[in-house]
């Protein structure tokens, strides 16, 4: 089903203040595109080689996704993974659901080494958990994003993202 898709433009215009939602958040610098997840859709293996918790790198974090929910939350053995499942099993509620997508569309964004951040053209980043910013419905408190720099998207068979780098196309 068709969602609406949000751009992060760094302006408010008047239609969007009075519409409410999520066109009312900006955020500055600004270049970036997201949109809701729909329920029960997403099925895979996200693999997120660096993800950053309580200031510790953890390696290869992965996800397996069923019906849009994660089934299964592992990485390589380290002290910073096992902080992360551990607050990860006590969170309640929809943690577990894969709720919004993001692609960063800034190419004057350049994140310094070891920065991960939503904006750079090309990053595209998953969330699981609370949506009500992105004009959801899941007002659940717990909300982890994963950063992946380096992904292909493909959507309706046009490659939108190459490795990390966004792909415009001509207009037809």
């Amino acid at each position: 089903a068709a969602k609406p898709i949000t751009i992060n433009d760094g302006v408010i215009t008047a239609e969007e203040a009075k519409a409410g939602g999520p066109g009312t958040l900006s955020w500055l610098p600004a270049g970036e595109a997201y949109g809701l997840v729909e329920a029960g859709t997403a099925e895979g293996k996200v693999v997120v080689p660096r993800f950053s918790f309580e200031g510790e790198e953890l390696k290869d974090l992965t996800l397996e996704v069923k019906a849009g929910k994660v089934t299964a939350l592992s990485a390589k053995p380290s002290k910073a993974f096992d902080a992360l499942k551990v607050f990860y099993d006590a969170a309640s509620g929809a943690k577990d659901t894969l709720t919004v997508l993001d692609f960063g569309l800034n190419p004057d964004v350049k994140a310094p080494k070891g920065l991960l951040s939503y904006l750079p053209a090309g990053n595209v980043t998953l969330f699981l958990g609370g949506d009500v910013w992105a004009g959801g419905t899941n007002s659940d408190s717990f909300g982890m994003a994963v950063h992946l720099t380096d992904a292909t998207v493909v959507v309706g068979g046009a490659t939108v993202v190459e490795k990390g780098a966004l792909r415009v196309a001509a207009a037809r």
